[in-house]
């Protein structure tokens, strides 16, 4: 019963999460959505790694220290990775580590806009002159990754068993997301083919 407790606080967390990340789009930000995908990217795994071996639980409920949390990282890096390689989230973990979770130019940049007068960092990070950039991250990062993860869990947390969210919403989020990046590619080819060649 613990053990399923506490997994059910991981299943929780990737809900607030996504709905975190989808209210900060909402805002025109996505530097803190492609952070959310992270955590839920590492959360899948640990659900999944937690339903292969109970006692993977108990270690995770006892990191206390920042030395304990190291610990168990390096222990169960490789299967965390190896999970979301099968998941195909290994990518997006990755690529979103280096966009939101460290300060890195390619990061910054997103908010950044300059004129002759002014150097500024904005707290919205979609530039009306291009709004295709930020449209291409936002379907071909977060919209797709949050697909691949609500695809996944059933496999992650096999006690899922609610069939409104199993028949119904997943299934339905998973669709339009596919339409939505299949009507994007169209959209941009015509008018970004560029763009649209790098996220075929």
């Amino acid at each position: 019963m613990v053990v399923k407790q506490f997994r059910a606080l991981l299943f929780a967390r990737i809900g607030v999460l996504y709905a975190t990340a989808v209210a900060d789009l909402l805002r025109m930000r996505l530097t803190a959505p492609l952070g959310y995908l992270r955590l839920q990217c590492e959360s899948i795994a640990l659900l999944k790694l937690m339903s292969e071996n109970s006692s993977v639980t108990q270690q995770w409920v006892s990191i206390q220290t920042d030395k304990d949390g190291k610990a168990f990282f390096q222990k169960y890096q490789g299967r965390v990775m190896t999970i979301l390689s099968a998941y195909n989230l290994s990518d997006i973990y990755n690529d979103t580590s280096g966009s939101a979770l460290h300060s890195r130019l390619s990061g910054l940049a997103r908010g950044y806009k300059s004129t002759v007068d002014y150097q500024k960092i904005l707290a919205q990070e979609f530039n009306p002159d291009e709004p295709h950039h930020f449209m291409i991250d936002v379907i071909f990062r977060v919209l797709q990754a949050q697909a691949l993860i609500f695809a996944n869990l059933r496999d992650a947390i096999p006690e899922i068993n609610d069939p409104l969210l199993l028949e119904t919403r997943f299934p339905r989020f998973i669709s339009q997301v596919n339409q939505l990046m299949n009507s994007a590619r169209e959209q941009f080819k015509q008018y970004y083919p560029n763009n649209a060649e790098q996220n075929a």
